[in-house]
């Protein structure tokens, strides 16, 4: 892509991303999105054929970002930190990609089983369990869960304390005493 591809398209995000927090994405017409973007109609056109297809590219970036943190980080709570502390830097991304993508649940969700989970060290005996493919899709979701709800309180708390409190999660499941045996109250 030409730096004016670039600059034109990077514009329309920006633009789709603030509108997207002051109102639903069913309530922005593209005339809006271009006089925020400031952007001619007919260059939106040439780039994106309706706003549902911006907000793909949006979500498919954010996500791409992602998976980037992910495999190029050392596994464990570091990872996870470094994660939080790039979803915290961008946090208007992700409030917008979280609450307005159909597919953000599914996509973070691939990301962590197959950028994730393969880093884990889990014994043959945990690997083998029926339970542990459920266990780690609780994982998943509830991690994006905890992240939804960080970003809706603006990420007040420190993406330390977030990514460690997941990270002990994490490690509760995986626990030996615990993975695959029933909790005892």
């Amino acid at each position: 892509m030409d730096k004016r591809t670039i600059r034109t398209t990077r514009k329309l995000q920006k633009a789709l991303i603030e509108l997207l927090m002051q109102k639903p994405i069913n309530h922005i017409s593209v005339c809006q999105l271009c006089q925020t973007a400031e952007v001619n109609r007919s260059t939106f056109y040439v780039y994106y054929k309706g706003i549902d297809e911006l907000m793909e590219e949006i979500e498919q970036d954010a996500m791409e970002c992602i998976e980037e943190i992910i495999q190029d980080n050392p596994g464990g709570v570091e990872q996870l930190r470094h994660l939080m502390r790039f979803i915290s830097e961008n946090q208007k991304l992700y409030r917008v990609v979280l609450q307005y993508s159909v597919n953000a649940l599914a996509n973070f969700s691939h990301i962590m089983q197959t950028r994730f989970h393969h880093k884990r060290n889990l014994s043959g005996a945990q690997r083998d369990m029926p339970e542990t493919p459920y266990l780690y899709e609780l994982l998943y979701t509830g991690t994006l869960g905890v992240i939804q709800k960080w970003l809706e309180n603006d990420c007040r708390e420190k993406p330390e304390m977030i990514a460690d409190m997941v990270w002990r999660t994490v490690l509760f499941c995986e626990n030996q005493k615990n993975f695959g045996n029933p909790l005892q109250f």
